[in-house]
């Protein structure tokens, strides 16, 4: 026997000798020898009852200190594969993350700066990298007036509301006496107290 591990695809020389086919080339360039030349290459055959008994062998997910409990035939182990969420594979997103196929998809879908997401207050699509910077100017994010008058408005509002509206932007005295005063003091001041009226 040439085959170091497993015969996965078993074949027998015309000289009786076993082999895996996809080793035997390995092997007569580790030993620099043809082991079989081109006219006992042709004459391979499948070593069926070999394969059979190898296919049939009962294997674990070679993944299983990863976690998964996969259990089958030997021969169903490449299949398995494909589909077993332990196996590493890049975010398809392009973030240049690796990390194991069952979690890929949450981190796809919620945690990966290229994903797609929606501002809650504006509706507006854009990279879920990109949310924090876009909350800090999204004219529908709902804020406290910064002259803290207590009233909540959404951001594109908040200068008209500070030139006509809000109760704590201070103006001076329109009677003329210069005094400066919030907008809630200065009626009382026009009416009552300034010594301009």
């Amino acid at each position: 026997e040439i085959c170091e591990g497993i015969m996965r695809e078993a074949c027998l020389s015309s000289s009786g000798k076993q082999f895996c086919s996809c080793c035997e080339v390995r092997y007569s360039t580790i030993k620099r020898t043809n082991t079989l030349t081109k006219r006992n290459r042709s004459k391979q055959t499948p070593n069926v009852a070999v394969r059979k008994m190898v296919d049939s062998l009962k294997c674990s997910c070679p993944l299983i200190e990863r976690g998964c409990k996969w259990l089958g035939n030997l021969k169903d182990c490449e299949d398995h594969l494909d589909t077993c969420g332990y196996v590493l594979a890049l975010c398809k997103l392009k973030c240049g993350i690796v990390m194991q196929r069952n979690e890929l998809k949450l981190h796809e879908e919620k945690k990966c700066p290229f994903s797609i997401a929606e501002c809650e207050h504006c509706k507006g699509e854009l990279k879920l990298g990109d949310m924090s910077t876009h909350l800090g100017v999204c004219p529908k994010m709902e804020m406290e007036c910064e002259m803290e008058c207590g009233k909540i408005m959404c951001s594109e509002d908040m200068a008209q509301h500070l030139k006509k509206e809000c109760r704590m932007v201070k103006e001076v005295c329109k009677l003329g006496c210069k005094m400066k005063l919030t907008r809630n003091e200065l009626q009382t001041h026009m009416t009552e107290t300034c010594e301009q009226r």
